[in-house]
Parts: structure tokens; C-alpha cells; sequence
């Protein structure tokens, strides 16, 4: 029961992209610099980056460090579908949203950098 616990910030952390990447286009502000230096693809790898994180840290205390590191790269494939289904759902069903390919490419080198991360300070454990 206490690793399942572990996980709660992960979902709320879940739940808190899912309304970010739901929210209407009219309800973004906007930036104009942020917007031409495509800062959305910073923020999209960011959340993808702790969203990858905080799922990953509980996973660290398996004592097997191959079913860790195969716990990662399921999730790590988990978020980059995760990511590629918002920008459907953005396009289909969001207002004032469209699908952006460099949101994707954002959100899969978030969860890589996540998984490298992973690996690098909790798999070796």
C-alpha cells in the first residue's frame, strides 16, 4: 500500500497536464515573443520531463535493476503515446487548439530525458 501512495503526485501531476493540454485555446495567453521563440515546445518538454520523473521514482526501489529499467521504457513509451494522443484530441476536440508535430517532438524528448535520467540515478541502484 505505501508504494502505491508514492504514486499520488504522479497522478495528480497527470491530472494537472491533462487540464493544462484540454484547456481551449482562448483560455491560453498571448505572448507574442514567447509564442515566436515557440516557447510552448520548452513547456511542453518540461511537463513531459516531470510527468516521466515522477512517475519513475517509485519505480527506483525494485530490487531487479532490468525490471526497473523495463518499468521505465514502458512508461517512457506510455507518455510519448500519451503525448501523441493530446495533439489529436487538441486538433478534434479542443477549441482555438490545432495539432503541432514540434508539440510531439517537444513531448517525446521530455520523456527521453526522463527515462535518461531515470536510468542514470535510480536504475543503478
Amino acid at each position: 500500500m505505501k508504494k502505491v501512495l508514492l504514486f499520488i503526485p504522479a497522478i495528480v501531476w497527470f491530472a494537472i497536464s491533462l487540464w493544462l493540454f484540454t484547456l481551449p485555446g482562448s483560455a491560453l495567453p498571448k505572448l507574442d515573443l514567447f509564442n515566436k521563440l515557440q516557447g510552448d515546445k520548452l513547456v511542453h518538454a518540461v511537463i513531459f520531463f516531470i510527468l516521466g520523473t515522477v512517475f519513475m521514482y517509485p519505480l527506483q526501489s525494485l530490487k531487479n535493476k532490468h525490471n526497473t529499467i523495463r518499468w521505465f521504457i514502458l512508461f517512457t513509451a506510455l507518455f510519448i503515446a500519451y503525448g501523441i494522443a493530446i495533439e489529436f484530441i487538441q486538433d478534434f476536440y479542443i477549441p482555438f487548439r490545432s495539432f503541432d508535430v514540434g508539440d510531439i517532438l517537444a513531448d517525446i524528448f521530455g520523456s527521453i530525458c526522463a527515462l535518461w535520467f531515470g536510468i542514470k540515478y535510480w536504475a543503478k541502484k
